[in-house]
């Protein structure tokens, strides 16, 4: 394993026969929580772009989407849609792009930080990502919200937190948590958060 402080040093020192699979910041994608009555994958994708057609702030050309399935009932599913702009895309991955290496996979870092959170809690993860603050709610092991806030100090925390949960429950995720996670680089939150 090796630790690179830029993606052109990453890019750079991996080996042209290596499979690559870039985890994004929370601050590059829009995410948009949607309840939809259908419980099939296909029909789902077809809801989601639609619903993104009329919210998100340019033309759906230009964005590259997914959605992770949070929950099903039912005849009714809860999803959250990932949606990033080809433009932002194509700047932030230009140094893989100038090497010839393109990505096999691509998703959310946060992703892979609720992945590792136990599947029967809820769990608010937190973690420092590109000079801000990453947070985000891990449902049952599955990333049910995230947001990215301007600091990584404990006062920017403090003061925008209430809001965020407010506006995260007003969407249905769930605001009472089993535990909080701190990732390394945010033990200094460890006492206001407690």
């Amino acid at each position: 394993a090796q630790i690179a402080k830029t993606l052109g040093e990453a890019a750079a020192s991996v080996p042209g026969s290596a499979r690559i699979h870039l985890a994004l910041p929370c601050h590059i994608a829009l995410l948009e929580r949607m309840r939809l009555p259908s419980t099939d994958r296909s029909e789902l994708a077809g809801m989601a772009q639609l619903q993104l057609e009329k919210t998100l702030p340019f033309p759906i050309e230009e964005v590259t989407t997914d959605f992770e399935l949070v929950h099903s009932e039912e005849k009714e599913s809860t999803l959250l849609s990932i949606a990033a702009s080809n433009a932002q895309l194509d700047a932030f991955c230009e140094p893989l792009k100038s090497r010839s290496r393109v990505p096999q996979k691509i998703t959310l870092y946060a992703m892979h930080v609720v992945a590792s959170c136990p599947p029967d809690e809820t769990v608010l993860c937190v973690w420092p990502e590109d000079g801000q603050l990453a947070l985000a709610v891990s449902e049952n092991g599955k990333l049910g919200y995230a947001y990215s806030l301007g600091g990584v100090d404990a006062d920017t925390m403090l003061t925008e937190l209430p809001g965020l949960l407010l506006g995260a429950e007003m969407e249905g995720v769930p605001t009472e948590f089993g535990r909080i996670r701190l990732e390394r680089g945010c033990e200094h939150l460890r006492q206001p958060l407690a």
